[in-house]
C-alpha cells in the first residue's frame, strides 16, 4: 500500500469524527461498504447533470432553481431504480425505498416550490423509474445489472 494513498479503515475513522457517531452508524459506514449505493449516487449525480443541462440548455428554462429540482428528479429516479435493481429483494423493500423518494421529491417540491411545479416532478421520477425496469424486463435476468 502507498503512503500517499489512505486505506478505508483511515477514512471511515476520519468519517467517524466527522459525521458524529449517530450519523456515523447509519449512513457513512453504510455508504462507506456498499459499493451499490456508492454507484447509486453517481447515477443521481449524473443523471442530475445531464438532465440540468438538457433543460436548461437546449429546452425551455423555467430557471435554474426550478430546472435543478427537475433534473435532481431525473436523477434520483434513475439512481434509486439502479439501487433497488436487485432480484432477491422483496417487491416490498422495493416499493418502500421508491416511496420514500416520492416523499423526498414532495417534501422537497412543496417546501420551496409550489403545487404546479412539485407534480410534474413526481411524474418524471416515476417515468424514469418505471423506464428504467422497462429496459430491465427485456433481459433474460430481468435486471440491468447483472
Amino acid at each position: 500500500m502507498s503512503l500517499f494513498l489512505p486505506n478505508i479503515k483511515q477514512i471511515a475513522e476520519s468519517s467517524r469524527m466527522h459525521c458524529g457517531m449517530a450519523f456515523y452508524s447509519v449512513f457513512c459506514n453504510f455508504a462507506l461498504q456498499d459499493v451499490n449505493m456508492k454507484r447509486a449516487l453517481l447515477y443521481l449525480l449524473i443523471g442530475t447533470a445531464a438532465s440540468f443541462m438538457a433543460n436548461y440548455y437546449f429546452l425551455e428554462s423555467q430557471g435554474w432553481i426550478v430546472d435543478l429540482y427537475s433534473a435532481f428528479a431525473f436523477g434520483l429516479g434513475w439512481g434509486l431504480a439502479y439501487y433497488v435493481d436487485h432480484p432477491e429483494w422483496p417487491l416490498g423493500k422495493k416499493l418502500g425505498i421508491s416511496f420514500i423518494g416520492l416523499a423526498v421529491l414532495l417534501v422537497t417540491g412543496f417546501a420551496f416550490f409550489n403545487f404546479v411545479i412539485a407534480v410534474p416532478s413526481v411524474i418524471k421520477f416515476s417515468t424514469v423509474f418505471v423506464a428504467y425496469y422497462l429496459l430491465a424486463s427485456f433481459k433474460e435476468s430481468k435486471s440491468l445489472r447483472y
